[in-house]
């Protein structure tokens, strides 16, 4: 009946790889590093409210060279590459929204805890130096991306993070793509 076709398909999502995935049922090899590098490039970091485009992947990437610049483990800074992983399906969904949808914040656990099974890491709970880490990441960003809104919601803004990139030349969607798979491959050899 159409009514069971419109339920089954509301649970589906096909992603840039090809495959389908059911959302009640993500399995380990229903994740691919291609679909992560892919999803991420193309999901904007705050919503898309920033000055120009930030991926989640270029945020991911410049959070694990600021860890491995500040010379935590390999681990961690695997942790850092993927702690937004998640995002590459179901998309970044700003934090004061994601708080009141307790059912949002359920899957997202859920999922990176499957991509983390299918990676070889542990995503959840992360440790709480990379929580850290990206917390200041995020006020570092905010001044950066932000410049109308010097004084940030979360915080004083930090001037000085430990990957002193500039946000004039913000990277494509390709140009994110590319790195994080060239990281992923790098640290996760078995995903390749």
């Amino acid at each position: 009946s159409l009514g069971f076709w419109f339920v089954t398909v509301k649970r589906l999502m096909r992603v840039y790889s090809g495959r389908i995935l059911d959302v009640d049922d993500v399995r380990p090899q229903d994740i691919s590093v291609d679909d992560i590098c892919h999803g991420l490039a193309n999901t904007p970091r705050y919503n898309g409210h920033t000055d120009f485009p930030y991926s989640v992947a270029q945020h991911s990437v410049m959070l694990m060279w600021a860890a491995r610049k500040l010379g935590m483990s390999q681990e961690m800074q695997t942790q850092c590459l993927l702690h937004d992983a998640a995002e590459a399906y179901m998309g970044d969904i700003p934090s004061p929204w994601k708080a009141r949808w307790p059912e949002a914040q359920k899957d997202e656990v859920r999922l990176l805890e499957v991509i983390g099974e299918a990676m070889g890491v542990k995503l959840h709970p992360l440790p709480k130096q990379v929580k850290e880490l990206d917390y200041s990441m995020r006020l570092w960003e905010a001044y950066h991306l932000f410049p109308e809104a010097r004084q940030d919601p979360w915080g004083p803004a930090n001037t000085d993070f430990p990957v002193m990139l500039t946000f004039e030349q913000p990277w494509g969607r390709l140009e994110s793509r590319i790195t994080m798979k060239q990281l992923m491959l790098q640290v996760l050899p078995e995903a390749a």
